[in-house]
């Protein structure tokens, strides 16, 4: 039966919330803020952003990912795929796929891990795959601008416990970023991570301590997440202020990046009226502010195309090229078990296959 009282009692709270972070993006416009403090690499609020012709090859790269968790071991199934789009005048001339238009997927099979472990693993052995790709692609063939599907560096929870056997995988991984870094950098080569469904934080604690709210406006930014909030105080083609990342000292991975980790830097950028602003995550050397709307414009260019969903249409391709089929596990489980025979090891969980619900 539908409690109709918990949901108007849900609406109301969702109008007030809507209404109160409405309310204090105008008070921030109004006031005409400037950014001077130390994470804010730009001293305006909010920047337009110019439309610009697209011209030269793009590349995007993006991973998929399956798994299942069985008696002892796990089974991952891991693909990454580049594309490469060459634009002129802003049309799409050729395109090329790496390391093919639909890649293998490799197959793990880890063993002993323990739950949190096996999550690490996952993550780790996806972002390897991905990272891989994208080095492969700069230099095979020199895009001028890269793009990946999500932020430019690991989450802090894919950092295992050095403990953990997993950890040296880890390790493996940082000196992937690195070299991808350092070679975006020799080949003067844009890197963009674009998270399209972030709940990320920065810029409202960013908002809080530096912006002259008051305690009941923290309260309401409290509440909500950047791109919620940005909703409304962007304009269509609009974009924040750049902002570090986040301090190297609070930062797990980004004191694992050796001279990179500070220049790791975002803004949001709002390229449709009706979808949710983007987060962008860029490699930001010390001199390169001059770069900021060099990267805004690309990503609006290539963003600007649906109203309702505005996303590069490289990064939609390559999702497309590196998505994985469920069946596929199914596959693989069934060729290890015909294999393998009986054995505990790869029994499937009891939660997955219990007779009755």
């Amino acid at each position: 039966m539908i409690n109709e009282s918990a949901i108007k009692s849900a609406v109301q709270q969702i109008q007030r919330s809507e209404s109160e972070q409405q309310r204090i993006a105008k008070k921030l416009r109004d006031g005409g803020q400037e950014t001077a403090f130390r994470e804010a690499h730009e001293r305006k609020l909010t920047f337009d952003v110019e439309d610009v012709e697209v011209n030269g090859k793009i590349a995007a790269v993006d991973g998929g990912l399956l798994a299942e968790e069985l008696h002892s071991i796990d089974i991952v199934l891991t693909r990454a795929a580049a594309v490469v789009f060459e634009y002129e005048k802003s049309k799409l001339k050729k395109h090329h796929y790496h390391p093919s238009s639909f890649p293998d997927y490799e197959v793990h099979a880890p063993s002993a891990l323990e739950a949190h472990e096996a999550i690490w693993f996952r993550n780790i052995a996806r972002l390897d795959k991905e990272i891989t790709a994208a080095i492969e692609t700069i230099e095979k063939y020199s895009p001028f601008a890269l793009f990946l599907d999500g932020s430019i560096v690991p989450q802090v929870s894919d950092k295992p416990a050095k403990e953990s056997e997993v950890y040296a995988l880890y390790e493996g991984l940082i000196g992937k970023y690195n070299k991808l870094f350092s070679i975006t950098e020799k080949s003067n080569c844009l890197l963009l991570g674009i998270i399209k469904d972030s709940r990320g934080k920065q810029f409202l604690n960013l908002a809080e301590r530096h912006m002259g709210l008051d305690p009941a406006d923290c309260a309401v930014l409290k509440k909500t997440n950047d791109s919620s909030f940005l909703f409304n105080l962007l304009n269509e083609k609009e974009r924040t202020f750049a902002f570090r990342y986040a301090s190297i000292s609070e930062h797990p991975i980004l004191r694992d990046l050796r001279g990179h980790g500070d220049m790791i830097s975002s803004f949001y950028l709002k390229a449709v009226k009706y979808d949710r602003p983007l987060r962008i995550d860029f490699l930001h050397p010390e001199n390169g502010v001059n770069r900021i709307d060099e990267i805004a414009s690309l990503a609006y260019s290539l963003s600007k195309h649906n109203q309702q969903y505005a996303y590069p249409a490289i990064l939609i391709e390559a999702d497309l090229r590196a998505a994985l089929d469920p069946k596929e596990l199914e596959i693989v489980y069934d060729r290890i078990f015909s294999s393998v025979g009986m054995s505990p090891s790869i029994f499937k969980l009891r939660r997955n296959t219990r007779p009755f619900r």
